[in-house]
């Protein structure tokens, strides 16, 4: 490799690096507070300051609705497993209901931030997206009271087996 081809390779870098910061400083003047890094209280992927950017929001509502389905999905699990064993059924319903308070927890702050979400997007079907994540957080946080119920239900059995 020459010393002019070096050179060049180098001179493009730069280039490149001022461009991206000259991008970055733009984009952060033109977002103002909004750049400004805000969780949600337990949430892990979705971010208030990004709220306008529809891709970002969405993918972080999918990421945050397939840990909540999968506890409603462990919910439901567990209770049916209190009724083929009987012994542990207490300590199913309690893991249960704990799970169930954090879904709970999810799909409040799910539903706030599609809300903020919702009001930022210009697309129609940008909005009909949001308006569906906002079903399927219902949809899902329903499950996980089902699985309650069915805890519930099971413990109700055992103190009347005894």
């Amino acid at each position: 490799m020459s010393t002019a081809s070096i050179f060049g390779l180098l001179g493009g870098l730069a280039l490149f690096l001022y461009g991206m910061q000259m991008m970055s400083t733009g984009l952060e003047a033109a977002a103002g507070n909004k750049m400004r890094v805000r969780y949600l209280l337990d949430i892990k992927h979705i971010h208030t300051e990004k709220l306008g950017a529809s891709v970002i929001c969405v993918e972080g509502i999918k990421k945050e609705l397939m840990r909540m389905m999968d506890m409603a999905r462990r919910n439901v699990q567990e209770a049916f497993d209190a009724i083929l064993v009987m012994e542990k059924r207490r300590e199913k319903h309690s893991a249960v209901e704990q799970r169930e308070e954090y879904v709970d927890f999810l799909n409040k702050e799910i539903s706030i931030y599609i809300t903020s979400a919702v009001s930022h997007e210009i697309t129609s079907a940008g909005s009909q997206l949001f308006n569906s994540l906002f079903t399927i957080t219902g949809n899902i946080e329903r499950i996980s009271d089902h699985g309650l119920n069915i805890a519930d239900e099971m413990l109700k059995m055992s103190f009347v087996e005894k």
